[in-house]
């Protein structure tokens, strides 16, 4: 028996008992199952929204980047002498615009994806951690980097590590 199906007979039980209290409560699950669901549909549309907006939004940073370097490259074959095309295949010339500009893209649309998605994980983590305990997450924001950045033992370590290697 389905869960929907165990509520509306439990609720038809409690309509013909007539228990008030019992009653409430399984409308307001009822009402919370429904209100969960629509939340959980929401989430999905925006990440699907997200990664479509992330995909056309690279695609056109890329296109533009690739596109500025095969005109620079373009304009610099051009400023070549005819020796310069002599010596060299024009199966070269075409690798050249297409692998470095197709290059620069890949790099580009991995460090926008790698920052983005971390820099929204350590809000979204920050978020949880200010909600979950504000005076824990107050203490590790103002008293913790002063702690780490005035550790003695770290320091004289470090300065030693370099003091050592300029020597030898």
């Amino acid at each position: 028996m389905l869960l929907r199906d165990r509520l509306q007979t439990a609720l038809k039980e409690a309509m013909k008992a007539k228990e008030a209290a019992r009653l409430s409560t399984l409308r307001l699950i009822n009402a919370a199952i429904v209100v969960i669901g629509l939340a959980t549909i929401v989430i999905f549309c925006a990440r699907g929204a997200a990664t479509y907006f992330q995909a056309v939004i690279l695609s056109r940073i890329g296109n533009s980047i690739i596109a500025e370097n095969q005109r620079r490259l373009f304009d610099r074959l051009m400023q070549q002498n005819l020796g310069f095309f002599a010596e060299r295949h024009s199966s070269e010339f075409l690798h050249r615009l297409s692998t470095g500009a197709a290059s620069a893209m890949q790099v580009l649309n991995l460090l926008i994806t790698a920052v983005g998605r971390d820099l929204l994980s350590l809000i979204g983590l920050a978020a949880v951690m200010v909600i979950q305990d504000p005076v824990m997450s107050i203490s590790a924001v103002i008293i913790a980097p002063p702690a780490r950045i005035s550790n003695p033992a770290k320091i004289t370590a470090t300065t030693t590590a370099y003091r050592k290697s300029a020597m030898g």
